[in-house]
Protein backbone atom coordinates (compact mmCIF):
# COMPACT_ATOMS: atom_id res chain seq x y z
CA UNK A 1 0.00 0.00 0.00
CA UNK A 2 0.84 3.78 -0.42
CA UNK A 3 2.24 5.62 2.23
CA UNK A 4 1.47 9.49 2.79
CA UNK A 5 4.78 10.55 1.06
CA UNK A 6 3.79 8.27 -1.71
CA UNK A 7 0.32 9.81 -2.47
CA UNK A 8 1.79 13.42 -1.93
CA UNK A 9 4.53 12.50 -4.43
CA UNK A 10 1.13 11.63 -6.91
CA UNK A 11 -0.92 14.81 -5.93
CA UNK A 12 1.79 17.22 -6.61
CA UNK A 13 2.22 15.64 -9.85
CA UNK A 14 -1.63 16.48 -10.76
CA UNK A 15 -2.89 19.95 -12.29
CA UNK A 16 -4.94 21.15 -9.08
CA UNK A 17 -6.60 23.27 -11.27
CA UNK A 18 -8.50 20.34 -12.67
CA UNK A 19 -9.16 18.17 -10.21
CA UNK A 20 -11.84 15.78 -10.32
CA UNK A 21 -13.64 13.41 -8.10
CA UNK A 22 -14.10 9.66 -9.21
CA UNK A 23 -15.99 6.87 -7.33
CA UNK A 24 -17.92 3.47 -8.19
CA UNK A 25 -20.73 4.17 -9.70
CA UNK A 26 -23.74 2.32 -7.58
CA UNK A 27 -25.38 3.11 -4.62
CA UNK A 28 -23.68 5.91 -2.36
CA UNK A 29 -21.78 7.51 -5.96
CA UNK A 30 -25.02 10.13 -6.41
CA UNK A 31 -24.09 11.36 -2.64
CA UNK A 32 -20.84 12.00 -3.73
CA UNK A 33 -21.01 13.88 -6.67
CA UNK A 34 -23.63 15.87 -5.29
CA UNK A 35 -21.09 17.30 -2.94
CA UNK A 36 -18.14 17.25 -5.05
CA UNK A 37 -20.47 19.99 -7.62
CA UNK A 38 -21.67 21.69 -4.75
CA UNK A 39 -17.64 21.80 -3.89
CA UNK A 40 -17.18 23.41 -7.78
CA UNK A 41 -15.59 19.88 -9.08
CA UNK A 42 -16.44 17.80 -11.87
CA UNK A 43 -17.05 13.84 -11.12
CA UNK A 44 -16.15 10.73 -13.03
CA UNK A 45 -18.42 7.62 -12.41
CA UNK A 46 -16.38 4.46 -12.38
CA UNK A 47 -19.40 2.09 -13.93
CA UNK A 48 -20.10 -1.71 -14.91
CA UNK A 49 -20.80 -2.14 -18.47
CA UNK A 50 -25.06 -2.75 -18.69
CA UNK A 51 -25.44 -0.26 -15.41
CA UNK A 52 -23.95 2.80 -16.70
CA UNK A 53 -27.28 4.40 -18.46
CA UNK A 54 -27.97 5.82 -15.06
CA UNK A 55 -24.72 7.47 -14.64
CA UNK A 56 -23.95 8.09 -18.20
CA UNK A 57 -27.68 9.52 -19.60
CA UNK A 58 -29.89 9.73 -17.08
CA UNK A 59 -27.69 12.17 -14.40
CA UNK A 60 -25.38 13.18 -17.07
CA UNK A 61 -23.89 16.76 -16.05
CA UNK A 62 -25.25 19.63 -18.09
CA UNK A 63 -23.00 22.46 -17.51
CA UNK A 64 -24.15 26.23 -18.66
CA UNK A 65 -21.29 28.51 -20.98
CA UNK A 66 -20.01 29.63 -17.68
CA UNK A 67 -19.49 25.97 -16.43
CA UNK A 68 -22.19 25.83 -13.74
CA UNK A 69 -24.10 22.71 -13.66
CA UNK A 70 -27.71 22.98 -14.62
CA UNK A 71 -28.90 19.86 -14.12
CA UNK A 72 -27.53 16.32 -13.23
CA UNK A 73 -24.18 15.57 -11.42
CA UNK A 74 -21.80 12.88 -13.46
CA UNK A 75 -19.69 14.68 -15.46
CA UNK A 76 -17.85 11.74 -17.19
CA UNK A 77 -19.20 8.31 -16.93
CA UNK A 78 -16.33 5.37 -17.40
CA UNK A 79 -17.56 2.27 -18.94
CA UNK A 80 -15.82 -0.94 -17.42
CA UNK A 81 -16.80 -4.61 -17.24
CA UNK A 82 -16.39 -5.01 -13.86
CA UNK A 83 -16.50 -2.64 -10.98
CA UNK A 84 -12.73 -4.52 -9.48
CA UNK A 85 -11.79 -2.98 -12.82
CA UNK A 86 -10.46 0.46 -10.60
CA UNK A 87 -7.79 -1.65 -9.03
CA UNK A 88 -6.13 -2.74 -12.17
CA UNK A 89 -2.93 -0.54 -12.64
CA UNK A 90 -3.81 0.74 -16.05
CA UNK A 91 -7.14 1.92 -14.84
CA UNK A 92 -5.48 3.51 -11.42
CA UNK A 93 -2.80 5.69 -14.67
CA UNK A 94 -5.76 6.56 -16.22
CA UNK A 95 -6.99 8.01 -13.15
CA UNK A 96 -3.88 10.28 -12.66
CA UNK A 97 -3.35 11.19 -15.67
CA UNK A 98 -7.16 12.60 -15.43
CA UNK A 99 -6.13 14.29 -11.96
CA UNK A 100 -9.02 11.92 -10.56
CA UNK A 101 -9.40 12.10 -6.47
CA UNK A 102 -10.98 8.59 -5.86
CA UNK A 103 -13.16 8.23 -2.96
CA UNK A 104 -13.96 4.36 -1.99
CA UNK A 105 -17.54 4.45 -1.46
CA UNK A 106 -19.56 1.67 -0.12
CA UNK A 107 -19.69 -0.23 -3.50
CA UNK A 108 -16.12 0.15 -3.61
CA UNK A 109 -15.71 -2.12 -0.74
CA UNK A 110 -18.52 -4.20 -1.49
CA UNK A 111 -16.96 -5.33 -5.01
CA UNK A 112 -13.19 -4.92 -4.71
CA UNK A 113 -12.00 -7.96 -2.41
CA UNK A 114 -9.61 -7.51 0.56
CA UNK A 115 -7.61 -9.81 -1.07
CA UNK A 116 -7.18 -6.90 -4.65
CA UNK A 117 -6.70 -4.59 -1.92
CA UNK A 118 -3.95 -6.64 0.37
CA UNK A 119 -2.17 -7.27 -2.73
CA UNK A 120 -2.12 -4.27 -4.80
CA UNK A 121 -0.14 -1.38 -3.24
CA UNK A 122 -0.79 0.92 -5.45
CA UNK A 123 -3.61 2.26 -3.52
CA UNK A 124 -3.67 4.32 0.04
CA UNK A 125 -5.57 3.53 3.21
CA UNK A 126 -5.83 5.85 6.11
CA UNK A 127 -5.60 4.66 9.46
CA UNK A 128 -8.96 3.34 10.25
CA UNK A 129 -8.96 1.11 6.95
CA UNK A 130 -5.53 -0.28 7.36
CA UNK A 131 -7.07 -1.66 11.44
CA UNK A 132 -10.15 -2.93 9.26
CA UNK A 133 -8.17 -4.40 6.78
CA UNK A 134 -5.58 -5.85 9.39
CA UNK A 135 -8.75 -6.96 12.08
CA UNK A 136 -10.94 -7.92 9.00
CA UNK A 137 -10.96 -11.91 9.83
CA UNK A 138 -11.82 -11.32 13.18
CA UNK A 139 -14.51 -8.64 12.24
CA UNK A 140 -16.22 -11.41 10.24
CA UNK A 141 -16.82 -13.32 12.86
CA UNK A 142 -20.51 -13.59 13.92
CA UNK A 143 -21.11 -12.80 17.52
CA UNK A 144 -23.15 -15.58 19.39
CA UNK A 145 -26.78 -14.53 21.27
CA UNK A 146 -25.46 -15.81 24.70
CA UNK A 147 -22.01 -13.20 23.87
CA UNK A 148 -24.01 -10.11 22.95
CA UNK A 149 -26.33 -10.91 26.53
CA UNK A 150 -23.00 -10.16 28.29
CA UNK A 151 -21.95 -6.54 26.43
CA UNK A 152 -26.16 -6.15 26.77
CA UNK A 153 -25.57 -6.07 30.32
CA UNK A 154 -22.47 -4.00 30.68
CA UNK A 155 -23.93 -1.59 28.33
CA UNK A 156 -27.23 -1.13 30.31
CA UNK A 157 -24.61 -0.63 33.42
CA UNK A 158 -22.55 2.01 31.53
CA UNK A 159 -25.19 3.87 29.79
CA UNK A 160 -27.48 4.08 33.63
CA UNK A 161 -24.44 5.21 35.30
CA UNK A 162 -24.76 8.14 32.37
CA UNK A 163 -28.28 8.09 32.30
CA UNK A 164 -30.57 6.83 34.80
CA UNK A 165 -33.49 8.06 33.17
CA UNK A 166 -32.37 7.04 29.97
CA UNK A 167 -33.03 3.22 28.11
CA UNK A 168 -30.67 1.26 25.80
CA UNK A 169 -32.03 -1.49 23.96
CA UNK A 170 -29.71 -4.10 21.46
CA UNK A 171 -31.87 -4.35 18.92
CA UNK A 172 -31.28 -6.53 15.06
CA UNK A 173 -30.68 -9.74 15.23
CA UNK A 174 -30.23 -10.33 18.47
CA UNK A 175 -33.89 -8.93 19.19
CA UNK A 176 -34.88 -10.95 16.44
CA UNK A 177 -34.17 -13.73 18.83
CA UNK A 178 -31.44 -15.20 16.23
CA UNK A 179 -28.77 -17.47 17.34
CA UNK A 180 -26.04 -14.99 16.13
CA UNK A 181 -25.56 -11.77 14.94
CA UNK A 182 -23.03 -9.66 12.51
CA UNK A 183 -22.71 -6.81 14.78
CA UNK A 184 -24.71 -5.54 17.83
CA UNK A 185 -27.00 -2.46 17.15
CA UNK A 186 -28.00 -0.37 20.15
CA UNK A 187 -31.06 2.17 20.23
CA UNK A 188 -30.76 4.83 23.11
CA UNK A 189 -33.75 6.83 23.93
CA UNK A 190 -32.81 9.68 26.60
CA UNK A 191 -34.47 13.11 27.10
CA UNK A 192 -31.11 14.77 27.55
CA UNK A 193 -30.17 16.27 23.72
CA UNK A 194 -26.18 16.58 25.20
CA UNK A 195 -24.97 13.41 23.64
Amino acid sequence: MLSKEEIAAIVDDYDRMKLRIGMTASHSALDICDGAIEEGFPTVAYCKEGRHKTYANYFKAHRSQSGRVVRGMVDKAIVMPSFNDVMKPEMQEEMRKRNVIYIPNRSFTSYSTIEDVEKNKDIYLNDVQKKGLHWFDDIQQRIPYKEIEQHEQLLIDIFGSIDPDGELTIAGSYRRGESDSGDIDVLIKTDDIAY
